[in-house]
């Protein structure tokens, strides 16, 4: 099973994808600390030439540098799921010390009061949380004519909610 992402960085009209299969679980922690903390932990997970199918990836996010445009999906789980684990132990001190409001936010289904809550941290940026993960990045990629990682054909269900915007 797990929990598995999927990401993609875009910078300098080159585009690097990586995956995890356990990711899911914490990345949208990462995602709501900036640019810089979630490109930071994208070194942790694999490479990959290929992004997963709308119904495999669970979370993860598209950080565009060229555009300041960031897009992300998923839904984080409990912190009972994460920090009461005892096997994790201190590993999620962190992540604890960030939960914030607007993390809860997200976890009530308010994707934009979650984008409005992250905003100072990704000032200048167009946020967005799009439910249709993978198939999103993969239109992305398709804008901006960028090749080289491959994509699903769009699978996600036609009453998928729309995205939600902020510009920070």
């Amino acid at each position: 099973m797990g929990n598995r992402a999927n990401f993609v960085v875009i910078q300098n009209g080159l585009a690097t994808a990586f995956e995890d299969q356990w990711a899911a679980v914490a990345c949208t922690y990462d995602f709501a600390c900036g640019p810089e903390h979630a490109s930071e932990a994208l070194k942790t997970y694999s490479e990959t030439t290929e992004l997963m199918d709308w119904a495999f990836a669970e979370a993860g996010y598209l950080i565009d540098f060229d555009s300041r445009l960031a897009i992300a999906f998923g839904m984080p789980h409990g912190d009972e799921d994460i920090f009461g684990d005892e096997e994790l132990g201190s590993d999620f001190e962190e992540l604890k010390a960030m939960e914030d409001p607007s993390v809860a936010k997200l976890k009530e289904g308010d994707y934009q009061g979650f984008l409005e809550g992250i905003a100072g941290v990704w000032k200048g940026w167009k946020l967005v949380w799009d439910q249709r993960g993978a198939d999103a990045f993969a239109e992305h990629l398709q804008k901006k004519a960028i090749s080289g990682i491959e994509t699903a054909a769009a699978s996600h269900p036609p009453d998928t909610a729309p995205a939600v915007f902020h510009q920070a």
